[in-house]
């Protein structure tokens, strides 16, 4: 994984209902993504990028056309994987 546009994915959540467009909209608590998979992480072909939680097929398209384009996928490895944590301030 070389890359992933994380804002997209929140776009995707929001797509399945998971998120709010505008205040006082209705969120769906079911819906949402796990397991997905990190920058650095090896893929292989055909497997998950992460699992969809949804209750909707066609929100669901969507965010799978959101999810697939904030995901690049190349075949040079990152130098290394980033620390989850970069920085503390006391």
């Amino acid at each position: 994984m070389e890359a992933i546009a994380c804002d997209q994915l929140g776009y995707a959540v929001i797509a399945l209902g998971g998120g709010r467009k505008q205040v006082g909209e209705r969120i769906d608590w079911r819906v949402g993504f796990a397991h997905p998979r990190k920058l650095g992480d090896h893929v292989e072909a055909g497997e998950p990028l992460l699992l969809m939680h949804y209750d909707d097929e066609t929100a669901a398209a969507t965010a799978e056309k959101i999810v697939q384009a904030a995901y690049q996928i190349g075949t040079v490895p990152p130098d290394k994987k980033l620390e989850l944590v970069s920085q503390r301030f006391a």
